[in-house]
């Protein structure tokens, strides 16, 4: 549903550093399968089950013991209350795209709950207000107070935008100018050791058109780096030095990345321009050398904390899915800020591969670190005692369509090839776009136009990073041949020509088998080699292997075919070759290699996984090795 004072206000507040305009996602209709398949899933699954979980674990407790005073009665961690408001935010933004009664009175009776723990001056933190001897604001280094108030305001603004109902962004707000009053100039000078409040006062300012709260996540940005502070937070937090002196991403990866993506917003809608450099240095750092193939990020959530700075990733380390989904929203704003389609690639990759791997098929049962290789031992758990993930990726999922289309002037851009349906102003024009794409199938995408009168427009489409050929129509009245090298500059596909009031065109993005080697500083991945198709990675599960899927190598002179496989997992593509296997005692046996995409393992019996497959006996693991 399109709440039109909220829409008026997004689409006319100013933004004069952005090379692309973004889409509200009330403009858009998805309908692309693999993306419908897994919101439905969040709906009907995992927003419940992070509520009833919420409520289990003492969450929903807190706000009600906050209320009513009670000291000493808070359960959980620090941070508990910013999963109750990622839910929240969860929920907003579901209820934009459909309507469902029961599921925004269970948010209504929540906001109640919610409200009725706020302190009369805005201030609200259940954890700070329920332990004895907590001081509002005393430990911003490991406190939770700025990133939970961040969260708040998220979901305050989702749930306006979704329902229209303000008063969760009434009490959102009465926070902000408490936090606003509080960290003035000449008061206190701190930041958040959990970078987030940033972020969500870049949202609140485009959704009220309030100058006074960009200037505020400018005001915190431009304070990391207080050499006074470093012993406390430094790299770990990105306190080490100010932003546009930095140059590597270090500390916590997820903490990293939502502080840039933060920064990116300052950037764009402050306007700061000195930003913009320093930005596109650290992305190219984090996104070169510290992203996995699938699109994760940086260590595991149990040594990420404590790192001075990343690590390679290789065939064992783990990445947070949290810090995945932060990487998502930095990469995003970075396209909008520079129009670079490199930008909408990692969020492609992320979208395919790291962001459904995070949750089972039915949607209740998550991962906080993914590996790209296992022994078997890790499984999705329905919870954790830091449940930030869970949460995090409800509330992702139903945000996707903002990520698919952006605008300049009369170009309409289409980053991420979904099948979609948007509406928008074109030469003044009102034309009306419908996508159908086949992805990860295939890398056929077809598209109707509908005006109501004929013009000249440019449309263009993100030429994937992972295709070296392509055949378009520019024109369904023409034949197909190849793209020519001029209309894909920039990394983007271009269809400028004089449209009718019904029209349409056609791009067939090739995605054979590829596969992909190693960084060779990564040393555990030397001679292993990944396969890919399209956007999506793939992995070998024990389970099609005989228990052995690490004992499988593939010969770099084998042959690789794609296969309908109906039977896995209610049907998918999978690759098949004729490979070999490392047996007990070493016997090399001939075996058939069925590698599977990424974000499916872990759906049926437990059972070893690898993404980085051997090419030679030698770097094939013998049972039991």
């Amino acid at each position: 549903m399109i709440h039109a004072a909220f829409l008026a206000l997004l689409t006319t507040s100013g933004a004069p550093e952005r090379a692309l305009e973004p889409i509200p996602i009330e403009r858009v209709r998805l309908s692309h399968e693999f993306f419908v398949k897994r919101l439905e899933a969040n709906t009907r699954v995992t927003i419940p089950h992070v509520l009833a979980q919420c409520e289990a674990s003492g969450r929903l407790h807190n706000f009600a013991a906050a209320a009513a005073g009670e000291m000493g009665a808070h359960r959980g961690l620090p941070s508990g209350d910013a999963e109750v408001y990622k839910a929240l935010e969860a929920i907003g933004w579901t209820l934009v795209s459909l309507e469902d009664a029961a599921l925004e009175a269970r948010a209504d009776a929540l906001i109640e709950s919610v409200v009725a723990a706020q302190r009369p001056d805005g201030y609200l933190n259940t954890y700070v207000q329920l332990m004895p001897g907590k001081e509002r604001w005393a430990d911003l280094a490991q406190g939770h107070e700025l990133y939970c108030a961040g969260h708040l305001i998220e979901a305050g603004i989702a749930y306006a935008r979704g329902t229209g109902k303000t008063k969760l962004l009434d009490a959102a707000l009465r926070f902000a100018r408490l936090v606003e009053e509080e960290f003035a100039p000449g008061r206190r000078e701190g930041v958040c050791g959990h970078p987030q409040i940033e972020l969500a006062l870049a949202k609140l300012h485009e959704h009220t058109g309030e100058a006074r709260w960009i200037q505020l996540a400018k005001r915190f940005i431009d304070r990391r780096g207080d050499p006074a502070r470093a012993e406390r937070l430094g790299e770990r937090a990105q306190d080490h030095a100010p932003i546009r002196a930095q140059r590597a991403v270090v500390g916590q990866a997820v903490g990293a990345a939502t502080l840039f993506a933060g920064a990116a917003d300052v950037a764009m809608l402050a306007p700061d321009p000195s930003l913009v450099g320093p930005l596109k240095t650290l992305w190219d750092d984090a996104f070169g050398s510290k992203t996995y193939l699938t699109g994760g990020l940086g260590g595991s959530a149990a040594n990420a904390d404590l790192a001075a700075s990343f690590e390679l990733p290789n065939a064992t380390s783990r990445c947070e899915t949290c810090a995945g989904i932060a990487l998502a929203q930095w990469s995003q704003r970075m396209l909008l800020l520079t129009g670079d389609s490199k930008y909408a690639d990692a969020v492609e990759q992320i979208l395919y591969n790291h962001l459904p791997a995070a949750t089972n098929l039915a949607g209740d049962r998550f991962f906080q670190d993914q590996p790209l290789e296992s022994d078997g031992a890790q499984r999705r758990e329905p919870w954790f005692a830091s449940a930030c993930c869970p949460a995090n990726v409800a509330r992702f999922w139903p945000q996707v369509p903002g990520l698919i289309f952006a605008q300049k002037g009369n170009t309409l851009y289409q980053a991420q090839l979904a099948s979609a349906e948007v509406e928008v102003e074109l030469s003044g024009a009102q034309v009306r776009w419908r996508g159908k794409a086949d992805l990860p199938n295939s890398g056929r995408y077809e598209a109707t136009v509908s005006a109501d009168k004929p013009g000249t427009w440019s449309f263009k489409l993100r030429k994937p990073g992972w295709n070296v050929e392509a055949k378009v129509r520019c024109d369904l009245k023409e034949a197909e041949h190849d793209l020519r090298e001029n209309d894909r500059s920039g990394g983007w596909a271009t269809f400028e020509r004089a449209y009718e009031v019904s029209d349409g065109l056609m791009a067939h993005f090739l995605a054979p088998v590829r596969r992909i080697k190693a960084d060779e500083r990564v040393a555990a991945n030397r001679g292993r080699v990944a396969l890919a198709r399209g956007p999506v990675v793939y992995c070998l599960e024990g389970v099609d292997h005989g228990g052995d899927a690490r004992g499988v190598y593939l010969p770099p002179d084998a042959e690789i075919r794609v296969e309908n496989a109906g039977t896995i997992l209610g049907g998918t593509r999978v690759i098949r070759a004729r490979a070999k296997r490392v047996a007990a005692g070493g016997e090399i046996k001939v075996a058939t290699l069925t590698a599977i995409p990424f974000w499916m393992w872990g759906n049926r019996d437990a059972g070893d996984m690898v993404v980085w497959i051997a090419e030679s006996a030698e770097g094939a693991r013998a049972p039991g090795q």
